[in-house]
């Protein structure tokens, strides 16, 4: 096995451990401190538990295909392994693009924020911005072939300062166009697109046309989910 291929290997096997151990993490900073916490703060959940079920069936995929996918495309070690990879994060993306326009938002299961929205976002809030060009993840734009989600991406980022906040566009883009240096080896950061996410968020998710992207790989890729 080649040095790349070597490298490709241990990069996907950490990113799907980084994928789990977030999960986890996610699940359990949850409880881990009800005793310090206020009745009504400790009562709070992103896992409640009327959804627990479809949240563990979605999240499976978007763990795999999704979070860890653009990862598998963007490390590829050789065309036909980016070629394999790349499918199904569109594929991801042509469903849960389906799923929020379904459940008419304006989260991911509709009413409910739930742990779903913060897996997602922190994948797609560093779509257009890095994994479109970085990674080749351009068959599409979150902004143009996405409407949905776009809308949803807006709302999560505007109406909420924990996430608006905790994210910074300059250090999603130095963080990784300058310490993949195989990937990028003259570690130039570029500056599009602009703006990082636009504003302004439609109330009526039933006006909100679903898109997609219609490449028949990526198709046959959705397919496959079990949504």
């Amino acid at each position: 096995m080649s040095v790349l291929a070597d490298k490709y290997v241990f990069r996907s096997a950490s990113s799907l451990t980084k994928v789990q151990e977030s999960a986890e993490l996610l699940r359990d900073l949850q409880t881990a401190f009800n005793d310090l916490l206020p009745e009504d703060k400790a009562s709070l959940t992103l896992y409640p538990e009327h959804l627990r079920k479809t949240i563990d069936k979605i999240a499976d995929w978007i763990g795999n295909d999704l979070n860890t996918g653009v990862y598998k495309a963007g490390f590829a070690p050789d065309q036909a392994t980016y070629e394999k990879n790349l499918p199904p994060v569109f594929g991801a993306l042509n469903a849960l693009e389906k799923i929020v326009h379904r459940n008419g938002g304006p989260y991911i299961l509709g009413q409910h924020m739930t742990e779903l929205d913060v897996r997602v976002y922190s994948t797609l809030i560093r779509f257009d911005t890095i994994y479109v060009q970085h990674f080749k993840c351009n068959l599409g734009m979150i902004r143009r072939e996405y409407p949905v989600l776009h809308n949803w991406l807006k709302g999560m980022y505007w109406r909420h300062p924990e996430y608006r906040d905790t994210t910074d566009f300059k250090h999603i883009k130095e963080n990784y166009s300058k310490s993949h240096y195989d990937v990028n080896p003259k570690a130039i950061t570029p500056w599009g697109p602009w703006p990082h996410i636009e504003k302004g968020c439609e109330e009526d998710w039933s006006s909100i046309k679903p898109g997609g992207v219609d490449m028949p790989e990526v198709l046959e890729a959705e397919k496959k989910l079990p949504v």
